[in-house]
């Protein structure tokens, strides 16, 4: 069986399976989160089409089903119980600020709290001025408030349903296909499957060089 397959995977679908649980981060790996003006940089990569990187994802084997639950926060094992019952497809083994990124600037405030609860003191607010240079006026703050039309959260612009009023429609067209470019995106990516955890530790190692080697019990 293949042991590393390499897929395409729309930035859509990365939030989505985030969001459901069907992609987690394991509890070993540190709580970091970008600077605002690193995911800013992200979204304007992504909008101008240049490489982002790749993920890697590790899809656990049958037989450690048991054992990944050890590696998972009790809160979000919890959490995606709730929500699908079942335990999560992969896992993050690098890519883990990227795709917390695009979370906090896609997912509802309050569906991010849920998700991210350790983190989301810490993840900025992400505004972008709808007139003025969209979408390159942006400003991230730690503050919501203060901030009124033609600033808005970044996150309306994916809100499903959601009408941003004061918008010609020349203008609501044009923020459309800009959130359907970011939607659209394609990260490669890398899965590791039919691997132990020792395995995916020592990946983890290699491809962040300058991180802490994760530490548990390998089964």
């Amino acid at each position: 069986m293949e042991e590393l397959l390499t897929i395409n995977k729309a930035v859509s679908q990365l939030i989505q399976d985030f969001e459901s649980g069907n992609i987690a981060v394991p509890e070993i790996q540190r709580d970091v989160v970008w600077k605002p003006e690193q995911i800013k940089g992200l979204i304007d990569s992504i909008s101008k089409d240049f490489p982002c990187g790749s993920l890697i994802l590790w899809q656990p084997r049958e037989k450690d089903r048991s054992f990944i639950r050890s590696i998972m926060r009790p809160e979000r094992l919890e959490q995606i119980r709730r929500s699908h019952g079942e335990l999560p497809h992969y896992f993050l083994i690098d890519g883990q600020q990227r795709v917390t990124a695009l979370a906090s600037v896609m997912l509802d405030r309050g569906k991010l709290k849920e998700l991210l609860a350790e983190m989301e003191e810490e993840l900025p607010f992400i505004f972008v001025n709808l007139k003025r240079d969209f979408p390159n006026d942006i400003v991230a703050t730690t503050e919501s408030a203060g901030y009124k039309f033609p600033w808005v959260l970044f996150n309306d612009l994916f809100a499903a349903g959601k009408h941003i009023k004061g918008l010609s429609q020349e203008d609501t067209e044009r923020i459309n296909q800009f959130a359907m470019k970011i939607r659209n995106y394609q990260f490669p990516i890398q899965i590791v499957k039919e691997r132990k955890y020792v395995d995916v530790a020592e990946i983890f190692t290699r491809v962040n060089s300058a991180g802490t080697q994760l530490t548990v019990s390998f089964r």
